[in-house]
């Protein structure tokens, strides 16, 4: 009789005896490092989409006035606007804007103006701002023996930003305004008359060097009758 041998094989995996298992510390530290990414990563991510929305949400909340202040305290609680509308890709558009003068009354009043170019090339290229287009714009100037309520405007800015040195380095940046269908009324206290600029069409280049400056303007002039400190241009 033959007897069948089964012979069992057991494989040994051998380990290498060096290797030892992670600590606790050591997981701790690795999770902790896990979580600080992870808590970074969202933490840019909420920066990046508030900077991204930022110019929306400064237009549509009316947060620019108050930066406006900050920024041109000139025309702090002076500037107001119909609508703004602000964003990365777009041009700048503003509807019905409104400055009053020291006394309150209008000083101008625009219908429609916008940039040609969009809100991230401005902030790219602030040496070349492209071309500014107002529509119906409307103003009034009231001059008076001791001035005028556009030279006071003008003071005020001059008191908060002196002009620089014609050898500065800063650089001015370049820029174009189109005006159309503008409408300019002034009104002469000392010589009791008033006057008004209609169908004002201006064409304006300010180039960023030192070499002049080129503007072509068209305009109906005409006498009004009636009282001087009568007129009144847009909303009060």
């Amino acid at each position: 009789m033959v007897k069948r041998v089964t012979t069992k094989v057991i494989e040994e995996v051998e380990t290498d005896e060096d290797e030892e298992p992670a600590s606790p510390l050591l997981r701790r530290r690795t999770s902790r490092k896990g979580w600080f990414i992870w808590r970074a990563g969202l933490l840019l991510a909420i920066l990046a989409a508030l900077a991204w929305f930022a110019p929306t949400i400064i237009s549509t909340t009316g947060l620019w006035k108050p930066l406006l202040g900050t920024f041109v305290p000139p025309l702090a609680g002076r500037v107001d606007a119909g609508s703004l509308s602000l964003g990365w890709m777009s041009p700048i558009v503003v509807k019905d804007l409104l400055v009053r003068d020291e006394a309150g009354e209008v000083l101008a009043q625009i219908g429609v103006a916008r940039s040609e170019k969009t809100l991230l090339s401005l902030a790219q290229n602030q040496s070349n701002l492209g071309k500014f287009t107002v529509d119906e714009p409307q103003g009034r100037i009231v001059l008076r023996s001791d001035g005028s309520n556009v030279e006071d405007l003008i003071a005020q800015f001059a008191k908060e930003f002196p002009p620089q040195d014609a050898k500065s380095s800063a650089a001015i940046p370049s820029f174009s305004l189109t005006l159309t269908r503008g409408t300019m009324q002034l009104e002469d206290q000392v010589a009791g008359q008033r006057w008004e600029l209609a169908g004002v069409q201006l064409d304006a280049d300010f180039p960023k060097t030192q070499g002049p400056r080129t503007a072509k303007l068209t305009a109906v002039i005409k006498h009004l009758p009636g009282a001087v400190g009568k007129a009144a241009i847009g909303k009060n």
